[in-house]
């Protein structure tokens, strides 16, 4: 099955989210979610050190201070989540980052993370592709979205942000588990079949 899901290491948020459609197998997701926070440059230093080399030496080179430290903090997510499934080791020694598409692991693992507004959000797990999304609900709306939007998107959405955000965390989700990025891609995800799952690519997403 393909299941989206719409400061230190104490304030890891743990839990599990079990979805079930019919006609489609139930799947256990681990959600972790946690908040943004600075780094000391002694703990930027050591998690850093615990990435694969190429990460390691890409995430360096960023200037922005908040962007290096928002991806260690989901990076450590990652790790945290992965030893709750029982993998031990080095469990971030194959993590890597496509220059399109999703990171990857090789492990038997989907994982997908997503950060707004001082919030980070790490989805994982061992039973098929997850996506997850997580945006900040503010006054966009649907009609604002025509290229992005079917018509039936924006009469369900109608003048309601927080329904424009539901319609669009979830094609956002959807692509991120489909392995695919870009607005285009969004457009191609129809959330209206069901409240309960979306279709992209001839599949539903649940």
């Amino acid at each position: 099955g393909q299941h989206f899901l719409n400061h230190n290491l104490l304030l890891f948020r743990p839990s599990n989210c079990v979805t079930h459609t019919t006609g489609a197998p139930a799947m256990t997701v681990s959600v972790l979610i946690t908040s943004e926070f600075a780094l000391s440059a002694r703990l930027e230093a050591q998690w850093l050190r615990d990435l694969p080399l190429p990460r390691r030496t890409e995430i360096g080179d960023w200037p922005d201070t908040t962007a290096r430290h928002r991806s260690l903090i989901g990076s450590r997510l990652l790790a945290h989540g992965l030893r709750r499934l029982g993998f031990a080791g080095d469990v971030l020694a194959t993590l890597r980052y496509s220059p399109r598409g999703k990171p990857t692991l090789k492990l038997p693992v989907d994982f997908s993370l997503s950060h707004s507004a001082g919030r980070i959000v790490c989805a994982i797990s061992m039973q098929g592709a997850v996506g997850v999304d997580v945006e900040v609900v503010d006054k966009l709306l649907a009609e604002d979205f025509h290229l992005y939007l079917s018509a039936a998107e924006r009469a369900w959405a109608g003048r309601s942000s927080r329904r424009f955000y539901a319609v669009w965390t979830r094609k956002e989700a959807v692509v991120k588990a489909a392995s695919e990025q870009g607005l285009r891609e969004v457009a191609r995800v129809d959330t209206t079949p069901s409240e309960r799952f979306a279709a992209y690519e001839g599949r539903h997403w649940y």
